[in-house]
């Protein structure tokens, strides 16, 4: 059984935390949302993730 997370922020201790999550074999990291696009994209990118526009969106 995993832990579905969604990080809210892309920046510099969002991608620390993603990648610290992402080496534990019970979290599931579902997506990013970040209010700027690209950083989202990034990061959703290098954790095998998705990213979402808003808030809203990754929590349905």
């Amino acid at each position: 059984m995993s832990v579905r997370v969604g990080l809210i922020g892309a920046g510099h201790m969002g991608r620390i935390h993603g990648m610290i999550l992402a080496q534990d074999k019970r979290v599931e990291i579902r997506g990013v949302v970040d209010v700027q696009k690209e950083r989202a994209d990034a990061l959703a990118s290098a954790l095998n993730a998705r990213s979402y526009p808003t808030l809203d969106d990754l929590l349905e």
